[in-house]
C-alpha cells in the first residue's frame, strides 16, 4: 500500500478523486475491484484483521520468490497498490466503532465474505445503510447470495475447478492445469 491514496496514472487525480472506498476484502477479486477504483483516483482504505489479509502469506508466485519483507509480497502489493490501510479487530466493540466512523465518511463499501459473515458483525447492507444511507455497497461471494452453496467459502482454485477452466486451460492430455487466478 502507498501513502498516495490518489495514485492515478501520470500524476492526475483521476475521475474518482473525492470518492472514499472502504475495502473490507481479501485474497483476489475483492482487492482487485478496489484496486481499480484506487487506480482511478478514489481514496481506498483497506481494512484488514489484526492477522492481516491472507494474501500476505504468499511467498512464491509462479515458482519465483515474492517476499518483499515486512509482511508484504508481490501478490499482495500488486492488488493493494494506491490504498491506505488499517487493521481492526471487528469482534471488539472499539474496532467496530472505528469501522462505523469510516463508513459514515465513505461513499463505497466493498466486502467479499461468504454469506452471513458481514451480517453477523453488523456490517451487512442493512446495517451499513443505516450508518450511511446513500452508500454504494458491493458484496461478492464465491457462489452468490442464494442457492445451495451460497454459504460455502470459495477461493480462486475452487472456482476454477468448478467452472471447468482447469480442464480447458490445460494440456491436450486433459490434465487439469492451475492458471493461477483465472477466477
Amino acid at each position: 500500500m502507498t501513502d498516495d491514496a490518489n495514485g492515478a496514472a501520470h500524476g492526475s487525480k483521476g475521475p474518482l478523486d473525492g470518492i472514499r472506498v472502504i475495502d473490507w476484502t481479501m485474497w483476489q477479486f475483492g482487492p482487485v475491484s478496489a484496486m481499480m477504483l484506487a487506480d482511478l483516483g478514489a481514496e481506498v482504505i483497506k481494512v484488514e484483521s489484526l492477522d492481516g489479509d491472507h494474501g500476505r502469506q504468499f511467498g512464491v508466485i509462479g515458482g519465483l520468490p515474492s517476499d518483499l519483507g515486512n509482511g508484504i509480497n508481490a501478490y499482495y502489493a500488486s492488488m493493494n497498490r494506491n490504498k491506505r490501510g488499517i487493521a481492526l479487530d471487528l469482534k471488539n466493540p472499539k474496532g467496530l466503532e472505528i469501522m462505523r466512523k469510516l463508513i459514515k465518511k465513505s461513499d463505497v463499501f466493498i466486502e467479499n465474505f461468504r454469506k452471513g459473515v458481514a451480517e453477523r458483525l453488523g456490517l451487512g447492507y442493512d446495517d451499513v445503510a443505516k450508518i450511511r444511507p446513500n452508500i454504494v455497497y458491493g458484496s461478492g461471494s464465491g457462489y452468490g447470495p442464494n442457492g445451495p452453496d451460497s454459504g460455502k467459502p470459495a477461493f480462486a482454485l475452487t472456482g476454477e475447478a468448478r467452472s471447468g477452466s482447469l480442464w480447458w486451460s490445460g494440456p491436450a492430455d486433459d490434465t487439469p492445469y492451475n492458471i493461477n487466478g483465472m477466477a
